[in-house]
């Protein structure tokens, strides 16, 4: 049997992250109860998010639209307050394949395939 072809991973780990990651993992936030109405009434991220079921919101999401989404203009609303205030916190998508390319030094993380 063969693995899924985009293996990932919720983390709170504070490595760099690719674009890829940074758009699923806003995607990821914006199915979150309470994120995308806190963003919308403040324009910023909450303190905190919790992380319970993420990892499912996940996978969902990854079997559904792959690893390199478009974002919809929700996520993209969340994926404006993660680039403007520079955090994560409700932890973040790591694609394992993203970081065995960071690990060889190539530069097949930022999306093409």
């Amino acid at each position: 049997m063969n693995p899924p072809c985009h293996e990932a991973v919720i983390t709170m780990s504070p490595s760099p992250h690719t674009e890829r990651e940074l758009r699923l993992t806003a995607a990821v936030y914006a199915r979150r109860r309470g994120v995308l109405e806190h963003v919308r009434t403040t324009g910023r991220l909450p303190d905190k998010i919790d992380t319970g079921g993420s990892q499912i919101v996940m996978r969902l999401l990854i079997e559904e639209r792959g690893a390199d989404i478009t974002l919809t203009p929700d996520e993209q609303l969340v994926y404006d307050a993660i680039i403007r205030e520079g955090r994560l916190p409700g932890g973040s998508v790591h694609l394992v394949q993203d970081a065995i390319n960071k690990r060889a030094g190539s530069d097949k993380s930022g999306g093409e395939e």
